[in-house]
């Protein structure tokens, strides 16, 4: 009988013992967490991020793939004027390349609604391309909308743009191109566009 109520007595205090520390491990990761801040486009100061994107429409003449990094400033409100460069990836040929090498430099204005965890946000970006395989140029425009949640970002946009090619013509066949001769030509296009980002 005493052994029996020494080793109810000893599991009652190693399960006392587990409980209080998983109330610490909880209580410490609780203040670990609301000691962090909670959107980074409330942080009052310099801002950048890293965007991995793609454009997933059939017909999209310009980005099949788009890794971009923007800069800027935050006013602590939920408000970032930045602007960045990158590249961009356009996986279908012209002018007897396989692909093209396209390259933003732009300005971007985003508003994060909530100082929370995961807040809803709205965004434009848009400024000059340069086709470096082709020797293109034009501009671009997009409106998003996305989310927030800490630190990574999604966003689904629409892509506006309009590129002139001065050497070479060209006439659409199914997804590629068909060269007509060295007349120049200058089409515009629109696509939606899916990025993720990281905000530093």
């Amino acid at each position: 009988m005493k052994i029996s109520k020494y080793m109810k007595n000893s599991y009652d205090m190693k399960l006392h013992y587990v409980i209080s520390m998983l109330l610490a491990c909880i209580l410490a990761s609780s203040i670990s967490i609301s000691a962090q801040p909670k959107n980074p486009y409330y942080e009052k100061g310099y801002k950048a991020d890293l965007q991995l994107g793609m454009t997933p429409a059939k017909n999209y003449v310009i980005a099949n793939w788009a890794l971009t990094s923007s800069h800027g400033y935050c006013f602590g409100n939920g408000l970032f004027v930045g602007g960045g460069t990158g590249f961009y990836l356009d996986e279908r040929g012209l002018d007897g390349k396989k692909c093209r090498l396209l390259l933003p430099v732009y300005g971007e204005v985003t508003y994060s609604f909530m100082n929370r965890l995961a807040s809803p946000l709205i965004g434009v970006r848009g400024g000059a391309l340069s086709d470096y395989t082709v020797r293109g140029s034009g501009f671009f425009v997009r409106p998003y909308i996305g989310a927030n949640i800490w630190r990574i970002s999604v966003t689904l946009g629409v892509e506006l743009l309009s590129m002139g090619y001065r050497d070479i013509s060209y006439t659409k066949v199914d997804d590629g191109f068909e060269i007509n001769g060295p007349t120049g030509f200058q089409y515009g296009d629109f696509g939606v566009h899916i990025g993720i980002s990281y905000n530093f």
